[in-house]
C-alpha cells in the first residue's frame, strides 16, 4: 500500500525546551534559494570536474569511522542507529532510535538544549547550530517481514539531506529532499549544515529474523556514467566536506 505520512498522529515535545528561534518564508526562500544555486554548481557533466569532486569527498570519507550500515541487514531489524559523525566534536555519540514491536511509528528530529532521544515522546533532539526546532520527521514501517525507514522535512530553515552511493563502490552522491524519501539505500543524512549522521543498522531483530541477511541491490548492467547523470537530473549533486 502506498505510504501516507497523514496516518501517523505525532506527539511534538523536545528533550528540553528548544530556544530555536522563529522563521519567517523570507529567510527559508532567501537560504533555499542560496542552496539551489550551489548545488546546480556541484552538478558539473565534465568528467573530469567530476572525478576531482568525488575524490575530495573520499578523502573527507577515509577520515569519518566506519560502521555498520543499515542498508545491509536494517530491512531485518527494528529501528536504526544514529552515530553522529559529524561535528567533530560529538563525533561516534550514538542513539538508538526504536520503538521495540511496534510495527509503524514516527520519530521527530529537532533543536534543543540537549543531544538525546526521548522514547516516551518520540523524539531525538541535537544541540547542534542550523538545526531547527521541527526539522524532520523519521517514519518506521514493518510489513510483510520487512522494516522500512522514510525520512521528511519538515520545512526546516536549512534543509534535510541523504548521501547514497551510485552504485556499489562508486561516488558517493548528495540529494536535498522534502517529501516522504526511503532511506534503503542512504548511508548518511545531514541535518543542515553541518550535522551528519551514519545510519548504523541495531542488533534488535524482530522475533522471526534471527540472523543477518545482506541486501543486494541490482541496477543491472547500466554503465556506470549513466547511472551518475541519472542522478544528476533527478536532483543529486556531488557533495563536499560539511566542515569545509
Amino acid at each position: 500500500s502506498t505510504w501516507d505520512s497523514r496516518t501517523f498522529l505525532v506527539l511534538f515535545m523536545g528533550c528540553s525546551p528548544s530556544r530555536a528561534p522563529p522563521q519567517s518564508d523570507n529567510r527559508h526562500l532567501a537560504q533555499r534559494q542560496r542552496r539551489d544555486k550551489w548545488q546546480a554548481q556541484q552538478r558539473p557533466r565534465n568528467p573530469a570536474q567530476q572525478q576531482a569532486l568525488i575524490s575530495n569527498f573520499e578523502a573527507c570519507l577515509a577520515r569519518w569511522p566506519v560502521f555498520r550500515p543499515w542498508s545491509v541487514a536494517g530491512r531485518h531489524t527494528q529501528g536504526v542507529i544514529f552515530r553522529i559523525i559529524e561535528p567533530k566534536a560529538m563525533r561516534d555519540q550514538s542513539f538508538t532510535l526504536v520503538v521495540r514491536n511496534a510495527p509503524q511509528y514516527t520519530i521527530r528530529v529537532g533543536f534543543s538544549d540537549t543531544t538525546c532521544f526521548d522514547p516516551t515522546r518520540n523524539m531525538m533532539t541535537f544541540n547542534v547550530p542550523h538545526i531547527s526546532s521541527k526539522h524532520a520527521r523519521i517514519h518506521f514501517r514493518r510489513m510483510t517481514d520487512r522494516s522500512s525507514i522514510f525520512i521528511e522535512d519538515e520545512g526546516s530553515l536549512n534543509g534535510t539531506f541523504v548521501l547514497s552511493r551510485a552504485f556499489a563502490g562508486g561516488a558517493m552522491m548528495e540529494r536535498e529532499i522534502t517529501d516522504l524519501f526511503s532511506l534503503s539505500e542512504v548511508e548518511f543524512v545531514r541535518f543542515g549544515q553541518s550535522l551528519v549522521v551514519a545510519l548504523e543498522s541495531t542488533s534488535i531483530y524482530w522475533d522471526t529474523e534471527a540472523e543477518e541477511r545482506p541486501i543486494v541491490t541490482d541496477r543491472g548492467q547500466t554503465p556506470p556514467q549513466e547511472i551518475i547523470d541519472s542522478m544528476l537530473n533527478d536532483g543529486w549533486y556531488f557533495p563536499k566536506d560539511p566542515q569545509s
